[in-house]
């Protein structure tokens, strides 16, 4: 597994051809794929761009690192709960234990996509403008998401549980070594004042996404398109 430039957590996950082939069998019946191109994968996933014979382009993501299957199971729960109400991609091949690659994937349709960085750099201000009152609509669209009895049950994020669970990691070597001593210490001091006030925050319900890389927008191009989370 080659290491990266980018500051991933996890190395990304090298697929020889042969593998990758295996895994697309349910969708080509086993024949040969065209182009395969790795696009990085934010800081955990590994995401190839595959391209098949007539022309076809999936988008292959590989969950590496315990416990990925749940958390695979999560997001296809997830996205059947949106389905309904924001437009999301469909999952056509599903491996929650691993046993084609030895890591948890998933094969959505390639969606072609670009960054709000690189679309205000290519097409101005202007257009940023005009994003923004679609850009609302869908954030509202996504909380008006309910739990229902039909619909498979979401796991319940407590603030307190998270506040612990960053503690306990801030304490840890791997992350101190990461960080710098003084950065995690003050982190740390920063939970511990405001660990009476941010579990107020679970009597508010909501569906979020904690993924915040401090990476470079140079670095993080590829994060939205084909779903490399």
């Amino acid at each position: 597994m080659p290491t990266t430039a980018d500051p991933r957590v996890l190395p990304l996950v090298a697929l020889d051809p042969v593998t990758i082939t295996s895994m697309f069998a349910p969708i080509t019946g086993g024949t040969s794929l065209g182009a395969i191109t790795s696009v990085g994968g934010g800081l955990v996933n590994t995401v190839f761009r595959v391209t098949t014979r007539d022309g076809e382009r999936y988008a292959l993501r590989i969950l590496a690192g315990a416990p990925q299957g749940e958390r695979l199971a999560a997001e296809l729960r997830l996205l059947d709960r949106l389905r309904d109400v924001v437009p999301v991609p469909a999952p056509i091949v599903i491996d929650e234990r691993g046993t084609q690659c030895g890591f948890p994937f998933v094969i959505y349709r390639w969606i072609d996509g670009i960054t709000l960085n690189e679309c205000r750099r290519a097409q101005g201000a202007g257009t940023m403008e005009t994003l923004a009152e679609p850009l609302g609509r869908l954030a509202a669209m996504v909380a008006t998401a309910r739990v229902t009895e039909e619909k498979p049950a979401l796991r319940r994020v407590s603030v307190r549980d998270s506040i612990d669970r960053a503690d306990a990691e801030l304490a840890s070597a791997r992350v101190r070594e990461r960080l710098g001593q003084a950065r995690a210490n003050g982190l740390r001091v920063r939970l511990t004042r405001l660990t009476d006030a941010l579990p107020a925050l679970d009597r508010h319900a909501g569906l979020v996404h904690g993924d915040f890389g401090g990476r470079k927008c140079s670095r993080s191009r590829e994060r939205l398109r084909g779903l490399g989370g």
